[in-house]
């Protein structure tokens, strides 16, 4: 699975874990359309809703850590 890297972000709050809070505050309530048609400008805008809450992670982080969770639930089906 994924590690704790927190290297994509500038002045991570101490123990954050940019994977968990990926899966537990974004994918977990993308729904199938969502999924569909994840991009990099839907990764780029995850960035910025992210930076309006004081947290500042790189697009293409974000984008790589949802893409691998979409690759591990279509291998579920």
């Amino acid at each position: 699975m994924f590690s704790s890297n927190t290297t994509a972000l500038s002045n991570p709050p101490d123990g954050f874990d940019l994977p968990a809070y990926l899966l537990g505050r974004v994918y977990d309530y993308m729904d199938q359309e969502e999924i569909l048609g994840f991009d990099m400008h839907t990764a780029q805008d995850i960035a910025h809703d992210m930076a309006l809450d004081g947290l500042e992670a790189e697009p293409a982080e974000i984008f790589g850590i949802i893409s691998e969770f979409i690759e591990q639930d279509s291998g579920k089906e």
